[in-house]
């Protein structure tokens, strides 16, 4: 058997694992406190059996092992900006009820911080808003101004509380824009996206018309085909058998038509 001993480094407290195994996770050991770029002492002491007889080893010297930096995440590229490569500007809400999705983690519970930007610098409190998902509305925010751009960015809260992560640009809603919420009868955004795994569809609809979804892959393949419901595509993970690249995702409703660009890494 290996006997371990690790211990946060600047604090006295040591926890232990007796296993078999040549490995072992520090998620393993009950009550240590686990964050992220943080270092760790390690002994190890082994345990022989022979003919009976226990002969327990002594800890050897400790060795110190550091834990990873602390990811941070963004808004999804499709909403962090308007999508010119050349000029960026603020990726337009079309309405208060539009989900903005920020990239995902397993297990990590989320803050939005919204900064209103006037001239493109911030101006006044910060806005926060704490979420288990790692999506918003502004229905959800209280405070906001129509027709004002507004510096997203994204903490996490998973092994302890992150950094924040990189900066977006979204423009609210005009407090009168009947035309965007007429166009908000039929749209679809994906997310995550960029996704590693699988992506989901995030679609809004007025119209109980069954939903035709393609994705083909940049050479003009079909890769998936999927006819549904509306609200049963919501539910739909996409992509598990993808290879990585970049695939176009075209979904039709009678005779509308949206397009979304989705990257697998």
């Amino acid at each position: 058997n290996y006997t371990y001993r690790v211990r946060k480094v600047g604090t006295p407290t040591n926890y232990t694992l007796t296993t078999t195994a040549t490995s072992f996770r520090l998620t393993s050991f009950a009550g240590l406190s686990l964050t992220f770029d943080s270092q760790y002492a390690v002994a190890v002491a082994a345990t022989i059996v022979i003919d009976g007889v226990t002969f327990e080893g002594s800890f050897g010297p400790e060795c110190t092992i550091s834990t990873p930096a602390y990811p941070t995440v963004g808004l999804q590229e499709s909403q962090c900006s308007n999508g010119d490569p050349e000029n960026p500007g603020a990726y337009q809400v079309t309405s208060a009820s539009e989900l903005i999705y920020c990239e995902f983690v397993s297990g990590a519970s989320y803050q939005f911080i919204l900064q209103k930007l006037v001239d493109g610098t911030p101006q006044g409190t910060p806005i926060t808003l704490d979420r288990l998902g790692n999506f918003f509305n502004l229905n959800m925010i209280h405070g906001l101004e129509p027709g004002t751009e507004y510096l997203v960015s994204v903490k996490l809260f998973y092994y302890g509380e992150g950094p924040q992560g990189k900066d977006c640009v979204i423009k609210t809603p005009n407090a009168t824009a009947p035309a965007r919420v007429a166009a908000k009868e039929f749209a679809a955004t994906a997310y995550p996206n960029p996704f590693e795994n699988n992506f989901l569809i995030n679609l809004t609809t007025s119209s109980q018309a069954p939903v035709s979804l393609k994705v083909y892959d940049m050479l003009g393949r079909l890769m998936t085909t999927y006819e549904s419901k509306a609200n049963d595509l919501n539910t739909l993970a996409i992509g598990d058998q993808y290879p990585s690249g970049v695939y176009n995702v075209v979904l039709t409703q009678g005779d509308e038509v949206r397009t979304l660009r989705v990257v697998k890494r």
